[in-house]
């Protein structure tokens, strides 16, 4: 990674060479730009980052929810998954939209359209992981004639509870893109709003520094999921082929 890092830096180093500043800017104005954003927009960072902790923390435990309440009975499960595979299809655009027409507070909007597109993702991930749990292990636990709600708590919510992370780790990145994009369209604070205002005054360097505190803050977000799935799934052996 580190390696890629540095070849990207050159690359970008080079092109600044063959392009005026506007369009490509040379590395040192870009890190310069970096001390600039982080000393004046740091409460536009957090913004963005209490957005995407909130939506994406709604987001699982509520298709946590909705996904094993859908797997309890068959006819409800097919109809929502249905539902929630027409909203995937629904264009990321239209959903905006719809929250500037329907809601008034940016805050809200942003959470609607967040929430909106990442929920789909959990419900699914959590129902097609019940639909295929072990049979045999099905098979055992029901011997004991257990509970619809024993049957949740012992099997399958530890159960899809690795699936949960794993969704996390593929749309985290996912949902942060959305909250800057809905910030661009819907929001007068935030990161999107800072890219918005570096835009309008051709600061090129500043829009660089954006993408670099993104990826960054991406990369993070990935580790820390890591950190947790080794904390709440140490009990599941890793296996190894070869």
């Amino acid at each position: 990674m580190a390696v890629v890092v540095v070849l990207v830096a050159v690359a970008v180093q080079l092109m600044s060479y063959a392009f005026p500043p506007y369009i490509v800017p040379p590395v040192p104005e870009i890190v310069v730009a970096l001390g600039e954003v982080f000393a004046e927009y740091g409460s536009d960072m957090v913004d963005s980052i209490i957005r995407f902790v909130i939506a994406i923390l709604a987001a699982m435990f509520g298709g946590w929810i909705i996904g094993l309440l859908m797997s309890l009975q068959r006819t409800i499960g097919r109809l929502g998954e249905a539902f929630f595979r027409l909203v995937l299809a629904t264009p990321a655009l239209s959903i905006m939209v719809f929250a500037v027409l329907w809601f008034r507070g940016i805050e809200l909007r942003i959470f609607f359209v967040a929430f909106t597109l990442a929920v789909p993702f959990y419900v699914i991930a959590v129902y097609e992981a019940v639909k295929g749990l072990d049979r045999g292990l099905v098979d055992a636990v029901q011997q004991f004639r257990p509970t619809r709600w024993q049957m949740l708590r012992l099997v399958l919510i530890p159960y899809t509870v690795s699936h949960l992370i794993l969704t996390t780790k593929s749309i985290a990145s996912f949902t942060l893109r959305i909250i800057v994009f809905a910030e661009v369209i819907a929001a007068t604070s935030g990161v999107g709003s800072a890219i918005v205002e570096a835009q309008a005054n051709f600061r090129t360097d500043r829009i660089f520094a954006w993408t670099v505190i993104l990826v960054a803050f991406s990369f993070v977000m990935l580790a820390t999921v890591d950190r947790l799935e080794r904390a709440l799934l140490k009990w599941r052996p890793e296996n190894s082929i070869g």
